[in-house]
């Protein structure tokens, strides 16, 4: 599972609900966040558009998921369907050979 938190003041509030994958896909053992730090210091909370990528991999479901959350969001939103990187459904596929990472247009 993944949660995502935002800092407000002395106080940590999560934004939107827990992110959650298939069982036994170890949902968020890789993931990647579009939006820097930097972008996000100084500004209102939840008012950061942020984009993650999130890995998961095990048998028969091994890829990424993307979701986004939008400044009037109250809840994150998937972006499209999960990419699935698993050729062979039968066996366990692992996330070790890719990366997510985050590049910039």
């Amino acid at each position: 599972a993944v949660r995502v938190f935002d800092q407000d003041d002395s106080r940590w509030n999560q934004r939107g609900s827990i992110l959650e994958g298939p069982v036994g896909s170890n949902f968020g053992k890789k993931l990647a966040l579009d939006s820097l730090p930097g972008e996000i210091v100084g500004r209102r909370v939840g008012k950061v558009p942020v984009i993650l990528a999130i890995g998961m991999h095990g048998v028969g479901k091994s890829g990424v998921r993307v979701v986004r959350w939008e400044p009037n969001d109250f809840d994150w939103r998937a972006v499209g369907d999960d990419l699935d990187i698993c050729i062979d459904a039968d066996r366990s596929c692992d996330l070790n050979d890719v990366d997510i990472t985050r590049t910039e247009n």
